[in-house]
């Protein structure tokens, strides 16, 4: 099944079908801007560079791969974050907002933040608002990650071999935690700002799976707002009207010093295009 697309024109129209798309504060839509339509929808684990997949060997040990990656990183990491969260999909959150490749998607909660995403890059190609509307919410503070060694890795071992220990059947188990949502407090203003949340993805090299949403039978779950690669730089200048710009996103020293940039160069393109 493929998603719902729909071609931005003018932003008007993207304004019209953000009232169609709501966040309610996380209940609601998620939003991902991509500055190329063709990107597929994979966390930065599941990406050719970085995909280090169960089936890679046919021993349990090495399932969950980039989790044992993650693992490594905490270890790494701790004298630089002595206050890392202690819970797992938390702790996995802070990682991927500092880089590291994780099984999580960046999203946003708010269309605006999205749309800077679809924009900011890449103003020869088309760019996509990816709008999502989750199945399950990860209960963060109780739900354990399968990270090698664990209990909870004994259990996935299991239902990936014999589809697990009740019988249940191996496709629906994974398809119930795949595209998840993941919801932390914010670590930092970043993220504040850009209203960051995330999707889990089981495995990482899968993107997101489309279906009808579980709250209004007959609309799918993922739409694509399709924004032409003619119409960025317009819709940029309109997001920094709005204040959102490289420094609102972006909110230390060098976000504000890639603002001031941006717009010295637009001062520059309209110098020469009135000369």
């Amino acid at each position: 099944m493929q998603p719902d697309a729909f071609k931005i024109e003018d932003i008007n129209t993207l304004h019209q079908l953000f009232r169609a798309y709501r966040p309610h504060d996380g209940a609601g839509w998620f939003f991902r801007g991509q500055a190329d339509l063709r990107w597929p929808l994979i966390p930065k684990a599941g990406r050719h560079d970085y995909a280090l997949t169960d089936l890679i060997r046919e021993t349990k040990t090495t399932r969950f791969r980039d989790l044992a990656r993650f693992n490594h990183w905490t270890k790494q990491v701790f004298q630089f974050a002595p206050e890392l969260p202690t819970h797992g999909y938390e702790a996995l959150a802070f990682a991927q907002h500092h880089g590291l490749a994780t099984r999580l998607l960046d999203w946003s909660l708010n269309p605006l933040v999205a749309t800077y995403f679809s924009v900011r890059e890449y103003p020869d190609v088309d760019g996509a608002i990816y709008c999502y509307s989750p199945h399950l919410y990860v209960d963060v503070q109780q739900a354990t990650l399968p990270t090698p060694g664990s209990e909870s890795a004994a259990h996935w071992n299991q239902v990936l071999d014999e589809g697990g220990e009740d019988g249940s059947d191996l496709e629906a188990e994974i398809a119930r935690w795949h595209g998840a949502a993941v919801i932390t407090r914010a670590f930092d203003m970043r993220m504040l700002n850009q209203r960051g949340v995330f999707t889990v993805h089981w495995p990482p090299e899968s993107p997101l799976a489309v279906a009808e949403t579980s709250f209004l039978p007959g609309t799918k779950n993922v739409s694509v707002l399709i924004i032409p690669a003619a119409l960025k730089r317009e819709l940029r200048e309109h997001l920094d009207d709005y204040g959102v710009n490289d420094a609102f996103i972006y909110p230390d020293v060098d976000g504000v010093a890639s603002h001031v940039n941006w717009q010295t160069q637009n001062l520059i393109r309209r110098a020469r295009s009135r000369g």
